[in-house]
């Protein structure tokens, strides 16, 4: 059981594809790890893709 003021929800960020292989996994774990109650919903995609999608408000799945 979880305390009422843990951090929970969702939380998506978006890491250039050579970010993604070299760091997010560590960083994934180490989050999850701290924040279990978080679903966490990682993209990779280039500058402009993640920069246009922040803007618009673009959905990154799929």
């Amino acid at each position: 059981m979880h305390a009422a003021n843990a951090p929970s929800g969702r939380l998506a960020f978006g890491a250039p594809p050579f970010m993604g292989r070299i760091l997010t996994g560590k960083l994934v774990a180490d989050f999850l790890e701290t924040y279990p109650h978080v679903r966490l919903r990682v993209r990779g995609a280039h500058s402009l893709q993640l920069r246009e999608a922040i803007f618009f408000g673009i959905s990154m799945s799929g």
